[in-house]
């Protein structure tokens, strides 16, 4: 059993400096090595540095890779759906915007899908 007395550890934080300091010095660090053209290894022998720490602050200050993922609004129409003997030879009725689809028993569901996507666009 390890016993530490409290006033030491408090000491000890506050010689740690603040996470602000140690994500500055790490990302000086971490500049210095991709100006070096060592490896993360090489780096951190030359500076007495631990390898793991320079790999978690590595991770936690590099900004993500950029994505190809671009979000555009979408315009967006209620849809209806509801039975109704409007239409004799019609299972279903289906509203989109102003517009009305009947929809027999048979549909081809690929078919019903581009119809309302081209309706949603007009």
């Amino acid at each position: 059993m390890v016993l530490i007395e409290e006033d030491t550890m408090v000491e000890e934080n506050r010689s740690r400096g603040s996470r602000a300091q140690k994500r500055q010095e790490w990302s000086g660090h971490i500049r210095a090595w991709r100006e070096s053209g060592w490896s993360q290894a090489q780096y951190c022998r030359q500076h007495g540095l631990s390898p793991g720490l320079f790999s978690y602050w590595k991770r936690g200050i590099e900004e993500p890779p950029p994505c190809d993922v671009e979000l555009v609004p979408v315009g967006m129409h209620p849809i209806q759906f509801y039975s109704s003997g409007e239409a004799a030879n019609s299972a279903l009725v289906l509203l989109v915007g102003q517009y009305r689809v009947a929809i027999g028993k048979r549909f081809d569901p690929g078919t019903l899908a581009r119809l309302v996507s081209i309706l949603e666009r007009i």
